[in-house]
C-alpha cells in the first residue's frame, strides 16, 4: 500500500481513485445499498412534507389542491414501497456475496 501511495504522489495520480479501485465488489455493493437507503429516506421525507401541507390546509381549504395532494401522496407511497422492495432484494444479494 505504501508503494501505491508513493506511486500516486510521484505520478500525480488521484489517490482517491486508486483507493476506489482497491475496494471489493462487496464494498461497492454496500455503498450502493447506503445510497438506496438515502433515496428511501428522501421518499419518506416527501411523504411527510405532503402530510404536513395537507394538515396546514385545514386552516384554508382548497379542494383542488387537496385532491392533488392526495394523489401525490398516493404516488409517493407507491414509490416508497417499490424502492423499499428493490433495496431489500439488493440487500439480500449483498449478504449472499459476503
Amino acid at each position: 500500500m505504501t508503494f501505491l501511495i508513493a506511486w500516486c504522489h510521484k505520478t500525480k495520480y488521484d489517490s482517491k481513485k486508486l483507493l476506489k479501485m482497491e475496494k471489493t465488489k462487496v464494498d461497492l455493493m454496500k455503498e450502493h445499498l447506503v445510497k438506496l437507503e438515502d433515496i428511501l429516506n428522501s421518499q419518506q421525507s416527501l411523504i411527510e412534507k405532503v402530510g404536513v401541507l395537507t394538515i396546514d390546509m385545514l386552516e384554508c381549504p382548497h379542494p383542488k389542491l387537496e385532491n392533488s395532494l392526495n394523489e401525490i401522496n398516493s404516488k409517493f407511497s407507491q414509490n416508497y414501497d417499490y424502492i423499499k422492495e428493490v433495496m431489500e432484494k439488493y440487500e439480500m444479494e449483498v449478504n449472499s456475496e459476503e
